[in-house]
């Protein structure tokens, strides 16, 4: 045999498995995608919906939009976005491509069943122009006329690449990337003073991962550093600085409606400044911080869910013209047992519907208020549930003091469900406490470094006797007692009454029924 012909032959079933390939997969796409945005939709607690899908048999082409409230239509508008309508609501469309494997050739060779990528550019040059036409005074045209120059640099630091894979097992990939930039804008609209606006951003990623249940997904989130300044006539100058951040969720459907799982944030920290020409510097800066929330379904009863959080902040400090106040490292634990799995559903679902309401051309609910009436079922199940909550641990540490508090909160036995008609029905059946231990020298360390910032700080035996003449006022009222070289302050709640420190203070129900 001659090896074109086995040459054409091989090219012909390559062929033959690409376009049999392309359709059998355009077949399965459609499915995918809905339960895609249906996933993101329920994560996400917004009405993203498919609107339109049209599957081809190398592409496919879909359109999905999201209610916009009638409240926000006209001041939308007025700012340049597009805002479409069919009559039963107002929504903005984003509309995509998919190109079909198995074999898809896009920014490289990809083995996938579904691959799409773009550019997500926020045109502003019509925002700016509705801008001009509404601005009013000569001051204020003066500033959009010095933002006008800056519009490509704006438009470039927002401009997003996003990139769409489906494998061939369903699992999809959504990957974002924001391009970041620096924007320098000064403004002079007056004789007497210079308005000066400097942004620094470097570039965000945004990954989220589904499983091809569409049961479970990854997400992750990862910025660089951010800088702000900020100085004007009517505005003291400002420095914000926000170091590189990474967060990462690893989520699953725990109900109908209902994600939660694992959230992990870490960060180099924070740092900001406010200058005053009479007062000097002000502002707070600090250390490294790591954060975890896990939220997972009750291994006994999987109608109720235990949550436990912890977070960890090392350096914290204020500032007075470049001088530290160290205040330490802070510490916060926290658990949760047996809160009803379908509250939280239930919220989610909630908030969607009002927010696809408000979207109506004569929307008759908005977002309002707690309704007791809408969740009295649900409040009596949890009630049942017998919730828990445990402040384990919070406290800020300096030198080996620190001012630290524990606690809990639960319900008395004896609550019948079906006799709570409002919140005030629980009140009397509410128990829990809470104390806080100060320890005296970190007290005194504090005041030592707030006070030798003044021109002539106190001596060491002025500055006890202050501290000895607070904490005695305090003593008096009854708001801390002194033990050692520690006060304590102890929050109690038990019969329908709030103590401290073992004296009755107030009626917890008249928290519910005057606010």
């Amino acid at each position: 045999m001659k090896l074109s012909y086995v040459i054409a032959g091989i090219v012909a079933v390559a062929a033959g498995v690409q376009v049999v390939g392309a359709k059998l997969i355009s077949n399965r796409v459609e499915d995918g995608i809905k339960r895609t945005v249906h996933a993101y939709s329920e994560q996400s607690s917004f009405p993203f919906e498919v609107s339109d899908f049209e599957s081809g048999w190398f592409t496919s082409h879909f359109t999905v939009r999201t209610p916009i409230p009638t409240a926000f239509i006209k001041p939308m508008m007025e700012l340049g976005f597009a805002i479409n309508t069919d009559g039963t609501s107002a929504y903005i469309s984003t509309e995509t491509d998919l190109t079909h494997g198995p074999i898809i050739v896009k920014n490289g060779i990809h083995f996938a069943a579904a691959y799409a990528s773009g550019t997500q550019t926020l045109k502003l040059g019509s925002i700016l122009d509705a801008a001009k036409k509404n601005a009013g005074t000569e001051e204020k045209q003066a500033r959009l006329k010095a933002i006008e120059g800056h519009i490509g640099a704006i438009e470039k630091l927002l401009t997003t690449q996003y990139t769409i894979g489906v494998s061939y097992r369903g699992d999809v990939s959504l990957k974002a990337k924001v391009q970041g930039g620096k924007i320098n804008i000064v403004d002079a609209p007056r004789s007497d003073a210079i308005t000066q606006l400097d942004v620094s951003v470097d570039p965000i990623q945004y990954t989220w991962n589904l499983s091809s249940d569409a049961n479970s997904s990854l997400i992750k989130f990862k910025s660089g550093t951010i800088s702000l300044h900020l100085s004007g006539p009517d505005q003291k100058p400002l420095h914000l600085a926000i170091s590189p951040m990474v967060v990462t969720s690893d989520i699953s459907r725990l109900a109908p409606g209902y994600w939660d799982g694992t959230y992990t944030a870490e960060m180099d920290g924070v740092k900001l400044t406010v200058s005053d020409s009479h007062k000097g510097d002000v502002g707070f800066d600090t250390g490294p911080l790591s954060s975890t929330i896990s939220v997972s379904v009750n291994p006994q009863n999987p109608a109720l869910i235990n949550g436990e959080s912890a977070l960890t902040l090392n350096g914290l400090n204020i500032t007075r013209n470049g001088t530290p106040i160290e205040l330490g490292d802070l510490k916060a634990a926290t658990r949760i047992e047996n809160i009803l799995l379908a509250l939280p559903e239930a919220q989610s679902k909630l908030s969607m519907e009002m927010w696809k309401k408000a979207a109506a051309p004569d929307p008759t609910d908005q977002f309002g208020s707690f309704d007791f009436a809408a969740y009295k079922e649900l409040v009596q199940d949890q009630v049942d549930a017998k919730p828990y909550i445990d402040i384990s641990n919070y406290s800020i540490n300096l030198d080996g003091n620190e001012i630290a508090t524990h606690g809990s909160l639960m319900l008395q036995d004896g609550l019948i469900a079906s006799n709570i008609n409002s919140l005030a029905d629980i009140a009397p059946y509410i128990e829990g406490d809470l104390v806080i231990d100060i320890d005296s020298d970190y007290i005194h360390n504090i005041a030592v470094q707030s006070l030798a910032l003044l021109p002539k700080p106190p001596t060491e035996e002025q500055l006890s006797e202050r501290i000895n003449t607070l904490a005695l006022t305090y003593q008096s009222l009854g708001f801390i007692v002194k033990e050692g070289n520690h006060y304590i302050a102890t929050f109690k709640v038990k019969d329908d009454q709030l103590f401290i420190n073992g004296k009755p203070f107030m009626k917890v129900s008249d928290i519910f029924t005057k606010g």
